[in-house]
């Protein structure tokens, strides 16, 4: 997004797109208050928009990914967010934390002739051990139950579903990085497709 505008053609207005949406997302998400939209049909890159807010200022906005997709999801996100901070109240009484690893999935499992090792420690940090174990034990009462049995800890259902929900909202909440300049290469495709396909756990989880 950037101050001015810009001549150009090519591009068609898109047909799916609800303006009301690109208005309520660039409220939402850049704190702009448009009073006039005008489309642009620039030959180059994405959609634009010439935006002439509340203020008088003028702005130039490429916003078709953010209000064709998750715009009208904002709410929801708000929802599930202040569900996690409950949540977070629930768990802080389950006890002590520890050392955990943060991603021991079998991607960072090295098998040695000594045995099993955890490796990459990049996101190690003092947490409930829930942050590791939703993972590793995910709904196996079994798994949970052999760990309280090594360690004298029960496994804290409330905290297993924080960590599991954590997860999710640290992925959806990569939608900032949408709301600005960004690159379309394997990494953000990859970041795009995760994060849509998460949208129906969120709205489960927000209820």
């Amino acid at each position: 997004m950037g101050r001015g505008s810009y001549p150009g053609r090519v591009k068609k207005r898109p047909g799916h797109l609800d303006q009301r949406e690109l208005a309520h997302a660039l409220s939402e998400q850049w704190g702009l208050a448009p009073g006039r939209l005008r489309y642009l049909p620039a030959g180059f890159g994405d959609h634009h928009w010439e935006l002439t807010d509340a203020a008088g200022g003028h702005w130039f906005v490429t916003v078709a990914e953010l209000a064709g997709g998750l715009a009208r999801h904002v709410p929801l996100l708000g929802r599930a967010l202040a569900r996690f901070d409950e949540l977070v109240r629930e768990a802080a009484e389950s006890g002590p934390v520890v050392v955990t690893h943060g991603e021991p999935h079998p991607g960072n499992i090295l098998r040695a002739a000594g045995g099993l090792y955890l490796i990459d420690w990049d996101t190690v940090g003092l947490a409930l051990p829930e942050r590791d174990l939703w993972m590793v034990a995910g709904d196996d009462a079994c798994v949970a139950d052999r760990y309280a049995e090594l360690t004298g800890r029960r496994v804290s259902s409330v905290a297993v579903h924080l960590y599991r929900v954590r997860w999710i909202l640290d992925i959806s909440l990569a939608v900032r990085d949408f709301g600005g300049p960004h690159e379309q290469n394997e990494d953000t495709g990859l970041m795009w497709e995760t994060l849509t396909g998460e949208i129906d756990e969120i709205r489960r989880f927000a209820r």
